[in-house]
């Protein structure tokens, strides 16, 4: 599925206000070779993103991308 996490992301957010959310395992640029990230959301802003595909935040809810393109909203 080459579908991108936009509309996750916007259905989404306003529910983590003051929450941290991680999203692991997605691309921030275009091609199936692209560099896997994940992303950490505080109060629905990306607040770090971190260079390995499969890191975990203690406490920290995540969730997985499963490769997909992530764009911002």
């Amino acid at each position: 599925m080459n579908t991108s996490l936009a509309a996750l992301l916007l259905l989404a957010l306003p529910a983590f206000a003051g929450d941290r959310r991680l999203i692991r395992d997605v691309r921030m640029e275009e091609g199936l070779d692209a560099p896997r990230r994940c992303v950490l959301l505080e109060h629905g802003r990306i607040a770090k993103i971190y260079s390995d595909g499969s890191a975990s935040v203690p406490g920290v809810r995540s969730y997985e991308g499963e490769g997909r393109l992530m764009t911002p909203a």
